[in-house]
């Protein structure tokens, strides 16, 4: 609920943990622990780093496209519209014999679509272009798309990876994507949380407190409890989904069933993520963020999104911006190179300007996404209701009434996205699970790969 996904080494299933990131396992045959040990980690920050002029870093993602593009079989690329997408098919261009086929998602609902700036740059290069209407997937399709992931993943760019990927092997085998450009040149706007200059309101720890006491907590309190924090806590509640906060949307506690509230011990809900980061420091300052999104959000959210949603299509997709051309250049640098008074993605800015429309690189971030508020209020409405009757007789670790004023909020006004969303998504894996049980001759029914009943313990 916190991160959108369970933090290495922690699965979904006991006894079962995953690899970390960078990390090589080695068992022998009678041996009772594996060997586990780190092979790779982000380098620090090297003030001594040289930085490369955008000639250079511009042949450097040229020279990761094309060792990326070698392939026996059909190659197009994801065109999202973004800076990071649209180089790539720049580079395609100046190493493929014939048009690059492109594919993009367009929205008919919100305000995501971002087609209109994909079919410039395929216009720009004369790519072969293909759009996919984003409407196509339904309340049934998108519970079966729930049910296939080997462990709930909240990101709901899933959806529209999925079909962005199930379109594109329509056409080709291997597609490339932009997924890493952010992470390693900063391109979120969260990464300016850790540049000097917070203030917090006076009498923030007082405000807290009396939040923290009332029985209920009041809608549109989250925009002035923001003020309140400081840097470090500020870089929490952004990260967050759900945590240890006394606000509306945020409270954990809110959305658990009390008998839950102890076990889930919700005051620890960040402690995974900064576990990782204290390995680059103690000051969350952009360096140290920038660097626990790699092993964090690139890893464990950005990537594994792609290749769940690939794999289920049966799509190869491969990521130039993590060619180790570019990060054994790039990721030495310090993050004052890469975010340049407050401009995001300063070193690959020059080469976008010199390359692509003005419509791609003169405008404000958008990230790949769904219109969820709209999904979830109308297309997506007939999964809500099944999956929260569903959850109520089966699966007692949340608080339905709350999750059922969430959804009636959203069907009236709207704007209720990721915090009932996520725990949507864990719900309908359990069902799914649950889909799969099987009742041989003679005996009580009982899950095989799945879930009759959960309960808090």
């Amino acid at each position: 609920m916190t991160f959108d996904y369970i933090p290495v080494p922690r699965t979904i299933y006991k006894g079962v943990s995953k690899l970390a990131p960078g990390s090589r396992f080695e068992w022998t045959l009678g041996d009772n622990d594996p060997k586990i040990e780190r092979y790779w980690t982000p380098p620090p920050a090297d003030e001594s780093a040289i930085v490369p002029d955008e000639y250079e870093l511009e042949s450097l993602i040229e020279l990761a496209v094309k060792r990326q593009m070698i392939s026996d079989v059909p190659i197009g690329a994801f065109l999202s519209g973004g800076i990071d997408s649209s180089l790539l098919v720049a580079m395609m261009v100046r190493h493929s014999s014939g048009p690059v086929r492109t594919f993009s998602v367009a929205f008919d609902e919100g305000d995501v679509d971002e087609s209109s700036i994909a079919k410039l740059v395929a216009q720009r290069f004369e790519t072969n272009h293909t759009v996919l209407r984003a409407e196509q997937l339904g309340s049934e399709q998108l519970l079966d798309l729930i049910g296939k992931l080997d462990e709930p993943f909240c990101d709901p760019a899933l959806v529209p990876t999925y079909s962005l990927s199930e379109m594109t092997k329509r056409h080709v085998k291997v597609a490339l994507s932009g997924d890493g450009g952010d992470e390693v040149f900063g391109g979120y706007p969260k990464y300016l949380l850790g540049e000097n200059g917070h203030i917090s309101l006076p009498f923030g720890s007082t405000f807290h407190k009396i939040l923290k006491e009332l029985p209920w907590r009041p809608r549109g309190m989250d925009r002035i409890y923001w003020r309140t924090l400081n840097s470090a806590e500020k870089i929490r509640f952004s990260w967050a989904r759900y945590g240890d906060f006394p606000v509306f949307r945020k409270d954990l506690r809110q959305l658990l069933s009390p008998c839950c509230h102890e076990a889930a011990q919700v005051q620890n809900y960040f402690e995974a993520w900064e576990q990782k980061a204290r390995r680059y420091g103690y000051t969350f300052d952009t360096d140290l963020l920038m660097r626990a999104d790699l092993e964090t959000y690139l890893s464990e959210n950005c990537l594994v999104k792609t290749d769940r949603a690939s794999m289920l299509a049966s799509l190869e997709v491969r990521v130039p911006y993590l060619d180790e051309t570019i990060l054994d250049r790039v990721l030495p640098l310090p993050a004052h190179h890469k975010i340049i008074d407050g401009e995001l993605k300063a070193l690959l800015t020059p080469i976008a300007r010199r390359l692509l429309p003005k419509e791609v690189w003169n405008r404000p971030k958008h990230g790949f996404t769904v219109p969820l508020d709209v999904r979830l209020a109308n297309a997506w409405r007939p999964a809500v209701e099944t999956v929260l009757e569903w959850g109520e007789s089966h699966f007692d670790l949340f608080d339905y009434h709350y999750l059922r004023r969430l959804h009636r909020i959203n069907v009236t006004e709207g704007e209720i996205t990721r915090e009932l969303w996520n725990p949507l998504v864990l719900i309908a894996w359990a069902m799914g699970r649950s889909g799969r049980m099987s009742k041989p001759p003679g005996r009580t029914s009982q899950p095989r790969n799945g879930v009759q009943h959960m309960t808090c313990v």
